[in-house]
């Protein structure tokens, strides 16, 4: 008992140090704290359909438990892949570029982002943004980026960066959700415009890319046939106009033409030979009748 007084003499008699001690505690935590950015959490579901029988582009009925699983582990990967995170990272580069404001923030990102952009991105790739075309911009940087390994695209992609990176799309998030035929997806970043818009064009993105894993074999299949046609379809063409320019070279008759208009003409002079037979015979019946009155009036 005699402690707990004692201590409490103490802890009374230094009080002030107990205070100040406090305070730059406090005052130190805060200023920590809210040197720490913040973080946003989006996610989205994606409906697959592989169990009901409706998989995201087609209907598809099957109850095979390993094709499922191996199906929804593939569709995991796509998100997951290279090749779809740098599109999202082009695409998702070349939007922001596209609506940079350093004074406010707007739906695509911070105005504090906007300015860490204008501060390292170089004017060279500042000019090939075009504000009135989306498309275009994003061409502009695949094809920069494409150039080397060592322009600021290619190593915004490929390096260490909080956005643009796949090391920091690679935190991404997917994952089915129990046993169901849903995959979730979920991303955590310190700029909310920009965590929800990566999710977004992540979504629009997996679906081009399932797409083209799908359909590429059918695709190409579907190409031989009509590059061979078209060669073929060429070749063809090209006979005919050598065939034409040889009968007209060389003034050869058309066979089946010719017979055709002879025929016609061979019925037209029929026709006029009927009628002037038709008319000579007439004249002839004609004379001979004037003929005999002659000789009746002769004999008179």
């Amino acid at each position: 008992m005699n402690s707990f007084f004692f201590f409490l003499r103490t802890l009374f008699k230094r009080k002030w140090w107990v205070l100040s001690t406090s305070v730059l505690a406090a005052i130190f935590a805060v200023f920590f704290v809210s040197k720490i950015p913040d973080r946003f959490r989006s996610s989205t579901v994606i409906y697959t359909g592989i169990i009901s029988g409706f998989d995201i582009l087609s209907s598809k009925t099957t109850t095979n438990a390993v094709y499922i699983n191996g199906t929804l582990d593939n569709l995991i990967s796509i998100i997951k892949s290279q090749p779809t995170l740098e599109s999202v990272s082009l695409k998702l580069l070349a939007m922001d570029l596209m609506n940079l404001d350093p004074d406010n923030d707007n739906e695509y990102l911070t105005a504090r982002s906007s300015r860490d952009l204008l501060e390292r991105v170089p004017v060279e790739v500042l000019q090939l943004v075009d504000v009135d075309d989306y498309e275009k911009t994003v061409e502009n940087l695949q094809e920069y980026a494409s150039h080397d390994s060592y322009n600021f695209v290619y190593g915004l992609i490929h390096w260490h960066d909080s956005h643009y990176s796949l090391e920091a799309l690679d935190q991404i998030k997917a994952s089915r959700i129990g046993n169901s035929d849903m995959l979730q997806i979920s991303y955590v970043g310190d700029d909310k415009y920009i965590v929800y818009h990566t999710l977004r064009i992540l979504n629009e993105e997996f679906v081009t890319q399932y797409n083209l894993l799908r359909f590429q074999q059918t695709n190409k299949v579907i190409e031989y046939f009509q590059e061979e046609l078209d060669k073929q379809n060429r070749e063809l063409t090209k006979q005919e106009n050598a065939l034409r320019d040889y009968n007209i070279k060389n003034l050869v008759i058309n066979y089946e033409e010719q017979t055709r208009v002879i025929v016609e003409r061979e019925s037209d002079v029929n026709t006029r030979y009927v009628s002037a037979l038709t008319a000579y015979r007439a004249a002839v019946s004609v004379r001979e009748s004037l003929e005999e009155k002659l000789d009746d009036i002769q004999t008179y």
